[in-house]
């Protein structure tokens, strides 16, 4: 008979909490330091109160569960005196706490309240008033996969104004595999520096969907530079990583003295589904609400992004320098930018699409809603573009395309009431050596510029219009009072120009060094001007 010997095993234990002492029989501290792989700590019924953890943060070298009853049960209190959770040794298994407060913890580099070089699975906690000189006020994460879930991370601060300190008030998560954060609030949390809600990190390039925030609040956070609210970023080339923000609320936070009041794009592909981006602020930066830059492509579809500013472009959003974007059904209205792009400035992008939505009361000085710069291909089509207002040029719609073959086309659009204060293009500005424009089944309707009225083309390679109306448009001081063409080659064909007014040339449609095809069924008619009261051609 041969006997095999087995090595030695120790099934996972339950440990009890019994007293709310710092040490000692019965502490949490010296069930975490009794503990081994796979246990689960909990706490005895009815114990309440806090436990001060100042002076020494509870070390987890293993793979544990510590399930407290309720963060308003059970408080770990650093007292301002150390961290209060440090978790290294194992990157197998999962670090599980859930149910509990953890405040005031203070360290001078990373992580005031966490600090993880192992996974983390974080449920229903509150983590409040801890800092980190460094990074991390609240959590400060470098490991495989992060899940946070049913959380609130308040009130935290990144501290340090020197080199490589004051980044990340709320939290600092780089990951090689995954994070999922998930009905999670993330308020009023502060960087000296940049980051107040915080940033999460891809460090390494891989394939698999890497970030996904669910049903979220981002709210009330502030940097004293860029990136107020929370961003995405990447090292070592992560540009696969795939991005989804769903159903979250981003409202209210501050960049002080940068870039993206709210959300910050970075790294690879972003899908955003049915968001609130709300009330955020980037001054003396870009992108009130969101910033996205060099990434692969954004998806946005439905939600609302509203009354977010910024002291230079895209009050709304800015996109800068990346592959795609694609918004469907999303409302934009009341943002505004001191520069360009009232609601988006798109600028150097592959393509643009914008379909099935409203860009309403928004304004800058060019580009009340719309700012388009720079790209191959842009499509605008089902969309409301009314009542937006741009000091300068493009009371709706700013384009310059000056890549050559670029198209842009507009379809089924109604661009209604927008306004260009000091210049031209009361709907829309389109200029660009470069630039194809289509327009099919528009309606430019009660625009009204210094000088153009309606729509401005100004030295573009070609346009049609086809089965669009041009009315009552109005160019208070200038030509062109539905349109004006300068130095441009195009069609136009069933399109109805009436009731627009100039007061000075070309009440319907002016222009000049310009050769322009009518066809079957075009009315020009009823427009009024001194000189050439329906067409000054």
């Amino acid at each position: 008979m041969n006997i095999e010997i087995l090595e030695s095993r120790i099934a996972p234990a339950v440990l009890t909490v019994s007293t709310l002492a710092s040490s000692g029989a019965g502490s949490l501290a010296n069930a975490i330091s009794t503990s081994h792989a796979g246990d689960t700590i909990v706490f005895a019924h009815g114990l309440t109160g806090a436990i001060d953890v100042g002076g020494t943060a509870l070390s987890i070298t293993h793979p544990l569960t510590i399930d407290g009853p309720g963060a308003n049960k059970i408080i770990l209190d650093g007292q301002d005196g150390s961290g209060v959770f440090q978790i290294d040794g194992f990157s197998t298994g999962n670090a599980t706490i859930s149910g509990l407060a953890i405040i005031d913890g203070k360290v001078s580099e990373n992580g005031g309240g966490i600090f993880t070089f192992a996974p983390l699975v974080l449920k229903n906690c509150v983590l409040s008033g801890n800092s980190a000189a460094a990074k991390g006020g609240a959590i400060y994460a470098d490991t495989s996969t992060v899940a946070i879930s049913g959380c609130t991370i308040t009130g935290n601060s990144a501290t340090g104004t020197g080199a490589g300190s004051g980044y990340e008030g709320g939290i600092d998560v780089l990951v090689s595999k995954s994070v999922t954060i998930t009905n999670t609030e993330i308020i009023g949390n502060t960087a000296a520096q940049n980051g107040g809600g915080g940033f999460i990190t891809t460090n390494t390039s891989i394939s698999a969907e890497n970030i996904t925030l669910i049903n979220d609040v981002i709210s009330g956070n502030s940097a004293a530079k860029s990136f107020g609210g929370l961003g995405f970023r990447n090292y070592s080339n992560a540009k696969a990583a795939k991005n989804i923000v769903s159903g979250c609320t981003v409202s209210g936070n501050i960049a002080n003295d940068g870039t993206a009041g709210g959300l910050y794009a970075g790294v690879g592909t972003f899908v955003l589904t049915n968001d609130i981006i709300v009330g955020n602020k980037a001054t003396g930066g870009d992108g009130g609400g969101l910033y996205a830059s060099g990434i692969r492509s954004i998806t946005i579809s439905g939600g609302r992004i509203e009354d977010n500013s910024t002291d230079n472009y895209g009050g709304g959003a800015a996109f800068v320098d990346l592959g795609a974007l694609s918004v469907t059904g999303v409302t934009f209205a009341g943002n505004s930018a001191t520069d360009t792009g009232g609601a988006i400035v798109a600028n150097n992008l592959m393509s643009v699409s914008v379909v099935g939505s409203s860009f309403v009361g928004n304004n800058a000085n060019i580009g009340g809603a719309l700012d388009m710069k720079g790209g191959e291909t842009t499509l605008l089509s089902g969309d409301l573009i009314m009542n937006n207002t741009a000091s300068d040029y493009g009371g709706g719609i700013h384009l310059i395309e000056s890549t050559s073959g670029a198209t842009a086309t507009i379809q089924g659009c109604k661009i209604i009431g927008n306004v260009a204060q000091d210049s031209d293009g009361g709907a829309a500005f389109a200029g660009g050596t470069g630039t194809s424009i289509k327009i099919t089944g528009t309606v430019f309707s009660g625009n009204s510029a210094q000088d153009i009225g309606g729509a401005d083309f100004d030295g573009v390679a070609s346009f049609t219009i086809n089965a669009s109306t041009f009315t009552g448009n109005v160019a208070s001081l200038g030509n062109g009072g539905g349109l004006f063409v300068f130095d441009s080659t195009g069609t136009i064909a069933a399109t109805h120009i009436t009731g627009n007014v100039a007061d000075d040339t070309g009440g319907g449609i002016g222009g000049s060094g310009s050769s322009i095809t009518f066809g079957v069924g075009d009315v020009i008619t009823g427009n009024v001007a001194p000189t050439g009261p329906n067409s000054s051609l």
